[in-house]
């Protein structure tokens, strides 16, 4: 039974942020957080994601990009990465963690999700309505597992 869930991109500054704050809005009693593969110096989310999450009723309040550790890679029931080169990077830091790390777009059949980051608000919307789609196959699955 998956309990806890962290969401994996490059930088969690746009695409695990926001796939974190849905997935806990559509996935009832799971702990759902975020984590990025790079180290950023930012200490907030992109203000462009966060406009997004805020009209639709999510806050990104509290983000702070952090980077992804071998304890997270434990801790967590699933990883859910946006890229298969995400995939590779979290097997390089935690081998044994392949078992349980999927493509956030996996229920979909997608391949990846484009990351948003300085592409301008219409890239921005494409990307947040991909993790929409996908944060709902993720629910299905999730949720009718209690």
């Amino acid at each position: 039974m998956v309990r806890s869930v962290l969401v994996i991109c490059s930088g969690n500054l746009c695409r695990s942020p926001i796939a974190e704050r849905l997935l806990r809005r559509d996935c009832i009693g799971l702990a759902v957080d975020s984590a990025g593969t790079l180290e950023v110096p930012a200490h907030l989310a992109d203000p462009l994601a966060a406009s997004l999450c805020s009209g639709s009723g999510l806050t990104l309040a509290g983000h702070s990009p952090r980077k992804l550790t071998v304890e997270m890679a434990r801790q967590y029931d699933l990883l859910l990465a946006m890229e298969p080169h995400h995939i590779s990077e979290i097997v390089a830091l935690a081998p044994w963690a392949r078992g349980k790390t999927l493509l956030f777009g996996h229920w979909s059949r997608r391949r990846a999700i484009p990351d948003p980051w300085r592409r301008g608000p219409a890239f921005f919307e494409h990307v947040f309505g991909l993790l929409e789609q996908d944060a709902r196959e993720w629910a299905l699955r999730l949720n009718s597992h209690e």
